[in-house]
């Protein structure tokens, strides 16, 4: 059914309507990309990073699996004992045998959750430091040995410190990319135009251009923090759900069903609030 059937044919009732989604929400700013990305810039770089923020998810999950694992074992474990006991035998000597229920559950969810973060993110990551990683790179499992979780930047212990790292990159070059916008030219960023916290630790935007205000900082500020000292809050827990695009309308026009106006303003000061509001530099 071509558009100018629809146009000689049907009423403006019976038409086709387009679906709102995050392709066409995407098709939508680049329609207009010059104009847009003047006009609301942090959306530009949300598209930049849209396909990986997800995977920031999972970077507090494996932090805490690895500190239970430091925290219940410390020094008393070999190189070699840590290559011999899988996971499974540490859950189970630590909730004596799966007979403390509360203890075992704890450690099998929190397994769980370190299991599926690195089975999602390791397959993003090619390198750590100056070593290039394998292209065949195991995936996570209750019977593999625990040294697959100790953290030591050598042999098996570099898959995990590769893992955290590409993780804390991918949240520190976003919130850097924000922090170079010059001041004043996001709306949905305000929030960002004083510190809030103790500036001794904040890091602070590196722009040089300076606000015709007197009472408004040169540059944006933003908290840094050490990944073992952050909340959930501090670190960006992302899921692209459409209703973020409830700020939306259809064409009412005859046949223009499947054009959608978006309100660029609203979403950008959402996906702003998500993304930015009191995320740290880790």
């Amino acid at each position: 059914m071509d558009k100018q059937y629809r146009l000689e044919n049907l009423p403006a009732l019976w038409r086709t309507i387009g679906l709102v989604s995050f392709k066409s929400f995407r098709a939508y700013y680049m329609c207009d990309l010059a104009n847009n990305r003047t006009n609301y810039p942090f959306l530009s770089i949300f598209f930049k990073y849209a396909g990986q923020l997800e995977l920031l998810n999972h970077l507090l999950p494996i932090v805490k699996f690895v500190q239970v694992l430091n925290s219940k074992l410390g020094y008393q474990l070999t190189r070699q004992k840590a290559k011999e006991m899988s996971f499974r035998q540490f859950v189970e000597d630590q909730s004596n045998g799966g007979e403390n229920r509360e203890i075992f559950d704890g450690l099998r969810t929190a397994f769980d959750d370190f299991c599926k973060g690195w089975n999602r993110v390791l397959p993003f990551v090619n390198r750590y430091q100056c070593h290039e990683l394998p292209s065949e790179k195991p995936n996570m499992a209750y019977n593999l040995p625990i040294v697959f979780g100790l953290m030591e930047p050598k042999d098996t212990g570099i898959l995990l410190c590769a893992i955290l790292d590409f993780l804390v990159d991918l949240q520190n070059n976003f919130l850097e990319e924000v922090m170079l916008m010059p001041p004043g030219t996001c709306r949905s960023l305000k929030f960002l135009n004083e510190p809030t916290f103790n500036t001794e630790q904040t890091v602070s935007s590196t722009s040089k251009i300076q606000s015709a205000k007197p009472n408004t900082p040169s540059g944006y500020y933003l908290q840094s923090m050490r990944i073992d000292h952050a909340h959930s809050a501090n670190i960006i827990n992302f899921n692209w759900d459409d209703e973020i695009l409830a700020y939306s309308q259809r064409n009412l026009a005859a046949a223009k069903g499947q054009d959608i106006i978006y309100d660029l303003t609203k979403i950008e000061a959402e996906l702003a609030n998500i993304l930015v509001f009191e995320k740290v530099y880790i």
